[in-house]
Formats: structure tokens, sequence, C-alpha cells
């Protein structure tokens, strides 16, 4: 777990460091701000994310993390708000790009090094008109294309269809 606190932090600095410097930030000060509150933050984050890990409903682990993202939103951008000087672009705004783009290329390494994301999950969501019922993955037959797993499960007259995307 410390192996992945230490990655995440260090590219999660360099890429939100290189996206405040293509925007225009260029202070020092203000580079040391963004650098200490991905410090403060994204240990934080990485740590829950490795916690949650052990339950075993994806649709939970997915809901939880995103509610984590979006409170480190809110607080970054509130301490970008009184403590940068760059005031071309508000502190939430940074923080909103930051993330974004933090987290979606953390995510497409993630896939690029063909790893789950979370590999303690072994439930999808299979959609049924109407209705969503977790099911096991095996209980689905595999077909493989490219990054998306297809699986299908026929269960007496009704076809499950479910995508897990790796």
């Amino acid at each position: 777990m410390i192996k992945s606190l230490i990655i995440s932090l260090i590219l999660t600095i360099f890429i939100e460091l290189l996206i405040s410097i293509l925007i225009g930030i260029r202070k020092r000060n203000d580079i040391i701000s963004i650098i200490a509150v991905n410090i403060l933050t994204n240990p934080m984050v990485v740590f829950i994310s490795n916690v949650l890990k052990s339950f075993k409903i994806a649709l939970l682990y997915w809901g939880i993390v995103a509610i984590i993202e979006l409170i480190i939103f809110f607080i970054e951008g509130k301490i970008y708000e009184k403590v940068l000087n760059f005031k071309k672009l508000s502190g939430f705004k940074l923080s909103f790009i930051n993330n974004l783009i933090s987290f979606t290329i953390g995510v497409i390494i993630v896939i690029l090094l063909n790893t789950n994301v979370n590999p303690n999950i072994e439930v999808a969501i299979a959609f049924y008109p109407m209705s969503q019922e977790m099911l096991s993955l095996q209980d689905f037959k595999y077909t493989v294309n490219w990054n998306i797993y297809q699986l299908e499960k026929n269960n007496g007259s009704q076809t499950w269809h479910v995508l897990k995307i790796l």
C-alpha cells in the first residue's frame, strides 16, 4: 500500500504541476502551494481508495471514490482560492481541471498497464430492463474484445448483458 501511495503522489504532483504551468502559474509560492496541497490530499484519497478495495461491490467502491474526489475538489479549490496569487483562473476551476486530468490520466495508465483498477472486486453490474442486480463474474461466459469483457448469462428466459472495463 505504501508503494501505491508514493507512486500516486509523485505522478499526481507531476501531472498537476505540468497542467498548472501550462495554464500560466509561474510564481514559486504558487508552485509550492500546489505541491503542498497534493501532499495534504492525495495520500488520504489513495489510502481510502485502497481500504475500499476490500469491499466486494463495485458500485459502492466507485460511488465512494466519486464522493471522495468531489470533496477533494472542493477542499483544494477553497485552499487555492485563499493561497494562490494566480488570479487568471479561480482556485475551483484550477482544482477541477487538475483533478479531472490527473484522475483521467491515472485511470488510463492503469488500463494501459493492463491491470484492474480494483482487482479485489469480483462483481459486476448486470443490466436488465428496469433493474440492476449484482452477480458474480463467475456466473458469466466471457468474450474478450480489447480491454472490455463482454459477459453474458442466460438465466432461464432472461439474458443478462454485462460490461466490465478493465
